[in-house]
């Protein structure tokens, strides 16, 4: 049995690793909904895009049908967000059925990028 200072040896291993360079994300997504809705009553869903670069960039949205909801308005839409600028799609969604559902889900695409934005976070 050793001693109770053996317990509290720390051992040190020093490793280089290769320099990194951190890029941040040249846009950010944000979905704003209600926590709850009542079936047969609208709700008011916001998907905001923010444009963190110096340019202007052009992106696709479009807003698929879901069994659980009734989307009311525009379900895609093309448009250009200035430099750092927020552009906000708004859609009413009407609950068709009662318990937890997810909300219908949307793809946004950057022209510029070629690529689906991800990490859209509800509030």
């Amino acid at each position: 049995p050793g001693m109770e200072e053996d317990n509290e040896r720390i051992v040190l291993s020093p490793t280089l690793i290769p320099a990194m360079t951190i890029e941040n994300s040249p846009f950010t997504t944000n979905i704003i909904a209600p926590p709850r809705g009542t079936v047969g009553v609208p709700i008011t869903c916001t998907c905001e895009i923010a444009n963190l670069t110096p340019r202007v960039e052009e992106f696709s949205f479009t807003l698929t049908n879901s069994s659980n909801f009734l989307v009311a308005g525009n379900k895609a839409a093309t448009f250009k967000i200035m430099p750092f600028s927020t552009y906000h799609f708004v859609a009413n969604v009407i609950p068709l059925k009662s318990g937890k559902v997810s909300l219908p889900t949307f793809q946004i695409t950057s022209k510029r990028f070629a690529q689906q934005l991800a990490g859209a976070k509800q509030k």
